[in-house]
């Protein structure tokens, strides 16, 4: 058993230089459909076709090819958190 527990949702997370035109190049070449633009966080978030995986994109000035960061979803934030804290995960 997990010292956690996750929900079947994960987020890969990478960088670009313009959200929306790269939001737009998801959509028109792979199919992805768009979930949100949070523009005030420079974030937005696309489903993608294999269900549970969405794609994240941060807006970044100087974005780093290869950044890309998996995000798993928590099925309880602050109780991973203590349970994390307390196996000393830092």
């Amino acid at each position: 058993m997990s010292l956690i527990s996750l929900n079947e949702t994960i987020t890969i997370a990478i960088s670009v230089k313009d959200r929306h035109s790269s939001a737009d190049w998801y959509k028109s070449m792979l199919g992805f459909d768009m979930i949100y633009h949070a523009d005030e966080a420079g974030w937005s978030e696309l489903q993608t076709n294999t269900k549970g995986v969405t794609l994240g994109l941060g807006e970044h000035t100087r974005p780093a090819p290869g950044n890309c960061v998996p995000v798993f979803g928590a099925a309880d934030l602050d109780t991973a958190r203590q349970q994390l804290e307390q196996a000393k995960v830092r």
